[in-house]
C-alpha cells in the first residue's frame, strides 16, 4: 500500500491548502488515483462526517462535499491525509475560543456515531495530526470493519466512558502503525465532559505504537 505521495502531488495539494482557507471545488479529489479521497486540511477532515451513504447511513469514504470527482470508475472507498494538520489553528499554543474547533469548549466533535459508523480506510501517509483537543470520545466516535493506519497523533483528552484518542468505540477494525502522544485527564467532579470542560483527577502520558490485531 502506498505510504507516500509523489512530490508533484504533495506539492499540488499543499499549494491548494495554502492558497485558500475555504474549501474550493476541486477537479480531482483522488489525484493519485488510488481510490482514497485526499484530505488536504481540517475543513476536509471535518467534512467526512457529512458524507454518509443514503442506504445505510455509514461513512464509507465514497464522497467528500457530496462529490467524488476524480475517483476511479468503481468509486473511492476511503480517505488519506496529504498534509500534517494542526488543530491549534490560531497558533498560540493554547486551546481557546480563537481555535476553529473550540466548539464552546468541547473541542473536536468526533466523526460519526453508533448510528453513523466509520466503516472504511483512513490512511495517514505518515502525517501527523497535531494538538487535537477532545472533551469526550475521540477523533472518530465509532468504527466498524475499518482500517486506520500510518499516522501520528498528539492530543489532549478529557476522558469519559468509551473514550480514546483515535476511536471511542470500535468493532472488528484494524489499527496499524499509529504513534500516539496523548495526555489523558480523568473527570474530577462527575461533570458531563460532553457539555463542560472537565477538571482533572489524574493525568498521564501515553506514547505507543499500534500494530495489527
Amino acid at each position: 500500500m502506498t505510504t507516500n505521495l509523489p512530490m508533484t502531488i504533495a506539492t499540488l495539494v499543499m499549494t491548494m491548502a495554502a492558497t485558500s482557507t475555504l474549501a474550493a471545488p476541486r477537479i480531482d479529489y483522488d489525484v493519485d488515483d488510488n481510490g482514497l479521497i485526499e484530505i488536504v486540511d481540517l475543513q476536509d477532515l471535518n467534512e467526512i462526517r457529512n458524507n454518509t451513504t443514503p442506504d445505510t447511513n455509514e461513512l464509507r469514504g465514497e464522497t467528500l462535499y457530496g462529490v467524488s470527482d476524480g475517483c476511479p470508475a468503481e468509486g473511492c472507498s476511503g480517505y488519506e491525509l496529504v498534509n500534517d494538520l494542526n488543530f491549534d489553528t490560531n497558533g498560540n499554543d493554547a486551546f481557546d475560543d480563537g481555535d476553529s474547533y473550540w466548539n464552546e469548549g468541547k473541542g473536536w466533535d468526533p466523526i460519526g456515531s453508533e448510528g453513523q459508523k466509520y466503516v472504511t480506510e483512513f490512511h495517514g501517509n505518515g502525517h501527523t495530526l497535531h494538538n487535537l483537543t477532545i472533551r469526550f470520545v475521540g477523533l472518530f466516535s465509532f468504527s466498524e470493519l475499518a482500517y486506520l493506519h500510518d499516522f501520528n497523533l498528539t492530543a489532549d483528552i478529557v476522558s469519559g466512558s468509551n473514550s480514546g484518542g483515535i476511536v471511542g468505540m470500535s468493532r472488528q477494525s484494524t489499527f496499524e502503525n499509529l504513534y500516539l502522544d496523548v495526555v489523558i485527564s480523568a473527570d474530577k467532579n462527575g461533570e458531563d465532559c460532553n457539555v463542560n470542560i472537565c477538571g482533572s483527577e489524574t493525568i498521564f502520558l501515553n506514547s505507543w505504537w499500534l500494530r495489527p490485531w
